[in-house]
């Protein structure tokens, strides 16, 4: 008889939501990742949660919100960073989960100044 192996099964949201947040903290003008305070928004998975992306997997297309602080920057236009973010979501979600990725909504929850903070 076979040995069995049982591996952990893998959530694909939350699985994504990782990697999504470890390309954003490397994007100018992210400050952090920000779940929010009343309403979450966050990925839940088995012990453990991402916060300040939401994913959720449906059968044809995964939906993506990102929530994050931007550093302020006069001279730089919030739309260019949430369109930033967009790209970096939907390019980190090609390599991970064949499917079309929409919407992808970010909120910009706060600005933060060069070293406030």
């Amino acid at each position: 008889m076979a040995a069995e192996h049982s591996s952990p099964m893998i959530d694909p949201a939350i699985a994504l939501a990782k990697a999504i947040a470890g390309a954003l903290v490397l994007l100018p003008g992210c400050v952090r990742l920000d779940a929010g305070q009343f309403s979450p928004i966050a990925t839940y998975g088995p012990g453990e949660r991402v916060d300040g992306i939401a994913v959720t997997v449906l059968p044809d297309r995964v939906q993506v919100t990102v929530a994050l602080v931007a550093r302020y920057d006069p001279s730089r236009s919030l739309f260019s960073l949430a369109d930033e973010v967009r790209e970096v979501v939907n390019g980190v979600a090609q390599l991970l989960i064949p499917l079309p990725v929409r919407p992808i909504d970010v909120v910009i929850t706060d600005l933060e100044a060069e070293g406030q903070g």
